[in-house]
């Protein structure tokens, strides 16, 4: 990357990596990972982009809670305590942060489509699901530290979506 003349590289932290359940216990040699990886790109003058969530929800936090579909903000709350340890080991060296990969996949193609994981289909849970990824990101976009990665596509696409669900269940 260094003879290329990269100036900065962009890359995801795996939450289930240095978070195994979701929440609580850390794992050391996945923190280790990536400071390696972080001081590695500073010492080539290359500065690190970081997405704190792309995709890779941890499993128990699925099974136990349902995921992005909680109601009562279990996930919301373990991403918002994930978002807390990337900060506070990576944020001295770290300064660009993205907060969730395309939610709108997460929501729409996770839980309306089916053709992402968890592999629903559903004609209301990307409302739900959209509207708790939005709420996550919420405490990191406050203090000013993060922006969200979203395509242009979120709302043409959800109203498709939402157009095209009404058709089948009506049908011709």
């Amino acid at each position: 990357m260094k003879s290329l003349n990269m100036m900065a590289y962009g890359f995801s932290i795996s939450w289930p990596r240095i978070m195994p359940n979701g929440t609580g216990a850390i794992n050391a040699r996945g923190i280790a990972f990536y400071n390696f990886l972080i001081d590695t790109l500073l010492h080539h003058g290359i500065e690190p982009w970081c997405t704190l969530f792309h995709w890779d929800l941890p499993q128990q936090l699925y099974t136990q809670h349902g995921g992005w579909l909680n109601r009562e903000d279990a996930t919301i709350q373990a991403f918002e305590e994930y978002a807390r340890l990337c900060f506070l080991s990576f944020g001295g060296r770290v300064k660009k942060w993205i907060t969730i990969n395309e939610g709108w996949t997460v929501s729409v193609n996770g839980h309306g489509t089916g053709i992402h994981a968890p592999g629903h289909v559903s004609s209301t849970e990307p409302y739900v699901v959209g509207h708790n990824v939005i709420l996550a990101q919420r405490p990191c976009l406050q203090n000013g530290v993060c922006a969200a990665a979203e395509g242009n596509h979120w709302l043409l696409k959800q109203w498709r979506f939402s157009i095209s669900c009404h058709i089948r269940r009506r049908g011709p």
